[in-house]
């Protein structure tokens, strides 16, 4: 998969964006599971 290349400052932006989102489904899966676990 090739992408043209970007200037550096969006790299980095979305690097950032891409480990807010990555973070979030973390945080939502665990949510996720917690409320498995509440529901026994």
């Amino acid at each position: 998969m090739t992408t043209p290349r970007r200037p550096a400052g969006h790299d980095i932006f979305t690097g950032v964006i891409d480990g807010l989102t990555a973070t979030l489904r973390e945080l939502t899966a665990a949510d996720g599971d917690r409320q498995h676990l509440l529901e026994q």
